[in-house]
C-alpha cells in the first residue's frame, strides 16, 4: 500500500463520521514535519501522520507530534491497519 492510498481511505472514513471534518495538508503551505492529516471531531483537534511499510516518522515529525500533543491535540502515527472507527470513538469521548 502506498501512503496516498492510506490517506484517501483514512480521510474518507473520517469524513463519513457526522461530527468530523478532516483534510490532508502538505508543504509548502505548512510547517515542515507537520502530520499529513488535520481534523476535528466534536471539538477535539487531531493530527495523523501516515506511514506505510517499514517507514518510520522522522525526528522532526516526532517532534511536531509531541508539540501538538502538548498543546492538547490528539496527534498520532497511523499505519495500514489503522482502525478509524476505534480512533474516532476515543476522540468522541
Amino acid at each position: 500500500m502506498i501512503e496516498k492510498s492510506l490517506q484517501r481511505r483514512v480521510l474518507r472514513e473520517l469524513n463519513a463520521h457526522p461530527h468530523c471534518k478532516a483534510v490532508a495538508i502538505s508543504p509548502p503551505s505548512v510547517e515542515t514535519g507537520t502530520p499529513d492529516i488535520i481534523g476535528c471531531c466534536r471539538g477535539c483537534m487531531f493530527l495523523i501522520e501516515l506511514k506505510v511499510g517499514k517507514n518510520k516518522p522522522s525526528a522532526l515529525q516526532k517532534q511536531r507530534i509531541k508539540q501538538w500533543s502538548k498543546s492538547g491535540a490528539c496527534a498520532i502515527v497511523a499505519r495500514e491497519d489503522f482502525d478509524t472507527a476505534a480512533f474516532l470513538e476515543g476522540v468522541d469521548e
